[in-house]
């Protein structure tokens, strides 16, 4: 009988199955929540990376509090802060990134 198994080489490919669905989903929730905040493409022009790096604090110190004081991990808007770090986070990559890139090309 032959075989009908296929194979795919997955040998240095991201693992994407590691990835958590629903996490990425929380994040979809922050930009389509804050997209009058936020607009598309908005995270690819120049910010200030320390506003991001405070606005990732800000949200870090709620998770904080929610260990210390059970206060909810939502923020006002409907948000999860952990999804908010993360959000920042992003932008803060593709800010470092554009920074990289301007230097480099000097």
């Amino acid at each position: 009988m032959e075989n009908i198994e296929g194979t795919k080489e997955s040998e240095g490919k991201l693992l994407t199955t590691e990835l958590d669905s629903r996490f990425s989903k929380e994040m979809a929730k922050v930009m389509t929540i804050n997209k009058t905040k936020y607009p598309r493409g908005n995270k690819y022009k120049k910010l200030d990376p320390i506003e991001l790096f405070e606005a990732m604090e800000r949200h870090l110190l709620a998770v904080k509090e929610h260990f210390q004081y059970n206060t909810s991990l939502i923020d006002d808007d409907g948000c999860n802060h952990i999804a908010k770090i993360a959000t920042n986070a992003d932008m803060l990559f593709v800010q470092l990134n554009l920074i990289t890139n301007e230097n480099t090309s000097k």
